[in-house]
């Protein structure tokens, strides 16, 4: 009984955090990763989309956390729509890896915002045309 008490109460916690509005932000950063999730005894991978913002004062918040079973445009659209909708007024710089969904979807709802390649995915890419182990220090 407690632990239903205490998963209801999170979920509350979490749904108002989902619904928060969204104050301004001078970044953008969108990104994703890959979990297991388990549906109907079945095991997925299951895209986790993230959007996180820096503010004025330099501190990183947690704009947006969104599971889906991939990372097509229509996801991402969705998603990003969807931040649009709690409060980000859409002027803030993007930056993202340079995935085929989310450039789409970046243009579709931010056509007029500049973005920028993750230098970390940047870095990664370039070194895999490196000839020698020595040349990639």
């Amino acid at each position: 009984m407690q632990v239903s008490r205490a998963a209801a109460l999170l979920d509350e916690v979490l749904e108002a955090w989902r619904n928060q509005l969204l104050g301004t932000a001078i970044y953008l950063y969108l990104d994703a990763i890959y979990e297991k999730v388990q549906i109907d005894s079945q095991v997925w991978e299951t895209a986790v989309l993230i959007a996180s913002g820096v503010k004025q004062d330099g501190k990183r918040l947690i704009l947006g956390v969104y599971f889906s079973m991939g990372e097509q445009e229509l996801h991402w659209r969705d998603f990003l729509q969807s931040i649009v909708e709690r409060g980000l007024n859409g002027d803030e710089p993007i930056i993202s890896y340079a995935h085929v969904g989310r450039l789409a979807a970046r243009t579709a709802l931010f056509s007029g915002i500049p973005w920028q390649r993750c230098q970390f995915h940047f870095q990664q890419n370039a070194s895999q045309y490196v000839l020698r182990l020595s040349m990639k220090r």
